[in-house]
């Protein structure tokens, strides 16, 4: 992996978006839309595109950048994300 910024944001939580910092970051800039990919689309992508969409960012997962252990939960999760305003690329 390659380093491309000095900006770098840990979180705690499932969410990237419990790291206010990075909130900060991310209206100070005027992002409007969040591009969300990770390990876990039940867990931390979840948790992050959930509150992104709480936020107001317009946020799109591209599922072939997610990892999914269990798919069948995994099928219950999108339809949530969906109905929270999240859209799926493939």
């Amino acid at each position: 992996m390659s380093l491309v910024s000095d900006h770098i944001f840990e979180k705690r939580w499932a969410s990237c978006l419990s790291n206010t910092a990075l909130l900060t970051f991310l209206k100070e800039r005027e992002v409007r839309k969040l591009e969300i990919i990770g390990v876990d689309g039940n867990g931390c992508v979840k948790a992050s595109a959930l509150a992104a969409a709480r936020f107001g960012f317009k946020v799109t997962l591209d599922v072939k950048c997610i990892g999914v252990t269990n798919k069948t939960k995994f099928t219950k999760t999108k339809e949530k994300l969906l109905a929270a305003g999240v859209s799926f690329a493939n």
